[in-house]
């Protein structure tokens, strides 16, 4: 009998983290800086607040990039997720300038959220381009920043739904059948892609936000 590893049930809380980021990203698009302050600075924090329970780090001042703590979270899984292992160590070198930015703004907020500045640019039918910073200091981080490095994230995670998929097929069939393959594949990061990249990504947002 071939039973379902430890490792799968471990990493179901890191799809979970990435399926919130997506949500709270799309929620964000279309808010107003001048009605919505307080909701996306709110979101700004959980996002980024779910971006480094995903990527386990420490932001290093002097240097201004971030080192991934290879100890915590997802690198604490022992077998099983090598090579998306490989894959979020290349993700933050390919892009420690913008991860050491938010994680700079999150560390500086986090015990003074209101010293967090959201400052909206409109620009037409694509709505409010928001751009984040920690009170009069140069580092700034915004909404396309981060949406660049969601779709990044999810494009690694649909690879690991694939790998989970073979894996599943591997399995004795009362362990194919088990609750959690439902909901790993109910986070469907595929279309969460189509949807950040298309162009009416803020009319979606929109109506998500009445509703």
């Amino acid at each position: 009998m071939v039973e379902i590893k430890q490792w799968v049930k471990d990493i179901v809380i890191y799809f979970e983290f990435l399926n919130n980021i997506n949500l709270k990203l799309f929620k964000l698009c279309s808010l107003d800086c001048w009605n919505d302050i307080t909701s996306i600075e709110k979101y700004y924090l959980d996002i980024s607040q779910d971006l480094f329970r995903l990527l386990p780090c420490s932001a290093n001042t002097k240097l201004k990039k971030i080192n991934l703590i290879e100890s915590d979270g997802i690198f604490s899984i022992n077998d099983g997720i090598e090579e998306l292992k490989g894959e979020i160590k290349k993700f933050v070198l390919e892009n420690n300038d913008i991860l050491y930015t938010i994680k700079y703004i999150r560390n500086k907020t986090e015990h003074m959220p209101h010293k967090l500045k959201a400052e909206g640019f409109y620009s037409g039918s694509t709505g409010s381009d928001i751009r984040f910073s920690y009170e009069n200091e140069s580092l700034n981080i915004n909404f396309n920043d981060l949406k660049k490095l969601v779709i990044k994230l999810n494009e690694i995670f649909i690879k690991m739904q694939n790998d989970l998929s073979k894996y599943q097929n591997q399995l004795s069939e009362e362990y194919k059948t088990y609750p959690c393959w439902d909901y790993l594949k109910s986070m469907n990061f595929e279309i969460y892609n189509k949807l950040l990249l298309s162009e009416n990504l803020y009319d979606i947002s929109f109506v998500i936000n009445k509703y």
